[in-house]
């Protein structure tokens, strides 16, 4: 937030830069999303990996969510604009990475960061961070 003020105080602390946080996203490297993600079998927590999503596509939601602090109805809204629209740009990432961009919906997006970033809090061996205790976020 910004706000104008006096040139003469300035230089005091502005008092609502306390509500300025950022979100702590989870992010995977190239070994964990190939040992989490890639791989449909279970979790031991239960937690089944989605298997329709591209290592492209999470990550762009990751990159996404990380730009809008999970704020998962605007992330929903940029997934599918910010992807390519053009039929040679569509093409061409398809040759790239083999898959296009699917629309998803809040809840498909939900669910795919949540169960990612839970699945590799666990490889991890995080047990005390708040997303594995919690159970996982159901799409159902």
């Amino acid at each position: 937030m910004k706000h104008w003020t006096k040139a003469k105080e300035s230089e005091e602390p502005y008092p609502f830069a306390r509500f300025n946080r950022k979100v702590e996203v989870i992010r995977y490297s190239d070994e964990e999303y190939e040992d989490v993600v890639s791989k449909l079998n279970l979790r031991p927590s239960g937690i089944a990996i989605n298997s329709d999503w591209s290592k492209a596509e999470t990550d762009h939601l990751f990159d996404l969510c990380e730009q809008f602090s999970l704020r998962f109805i605007v992330i929903a809204d940029r997934f599918g604009v910010s992807a390519p629209t053009k039929k040679r740009d569509i093409k061409a990432e398809e040759k790239k990475t083999g898959y296009t961009f699917l629309e998803r919906t809040v809840d498909e997006i939900k669910e795919r960061y949540y169960s990612v970033a839970k699945a590799v809090l666990e490889l991890r061996g995080q047990v005390d961070h708040p997303l594995v205790k919690k159970p996982p976020f159901s799409y159902e």
